[in-house]
């Protein structure tokens, strides 16, 4: 049986980034472990949409190596 798990970040007004797609917002709160690194070894594959794709795919390492990535876009 495939199990489907979603894992999404977002302030209280429910917006998961700024309208040009930053996510600076973050970056003023001190880190904590909610148990993401565990959580992203745990899963076989990974969908995400585009906008997220385009931020990662520009970090300086894939943080999905290893792993079946899908995007979805509607482009």
């Amino acid at each position: 049986m495939t199990v489907w798990h979603c894992h999404v970040a977002m302030s209280l007004d429910g917006k998961i980034a700024r309208p040009d797609g930053s996510f600076d917002w973050l970056e003023h709160y001190p880190a904590q472990e909610f148990g993401i690194e565990a959580f992203a070894e745990s899963v076989g594959a990974v969908l995400m949409g585009r906008a997220t794709y385009e931020i990662e795919r520009a970090m300086a390492e894939w943080p999905h190596a290893g792993k079946p990535t899908y995007v979805i876009t509607s482009r």
